[in-house]
């Protein structure tokens, strides 16, 4: 519907198997590493320090 009105092809907005799991994999990576960089970085920190922070 939103295809048909702003006048694109509906042809632009078919994805293929393919295409999904390449989308469904890029969006697993970006959240690993989004999550493991801070975590890591915190869990490098000893637990003494982390409290004097505060």
């Amino acid at each position: 519907m939103i295809a048909t009105e702003l006048g694109i092809p509906l042809a632009l907005f078919v994805f293929g198997p393919l295409s999904v799991l390449i989308m469904i994999g890029i969006a697993v990576v970006t959240s690993v590493i989004s999550t493991f960089m801070p975590v890591y970085s915190i869990a490098k920190k000893r637990p003494v320090e982390s409290l004097r922070a505060l």
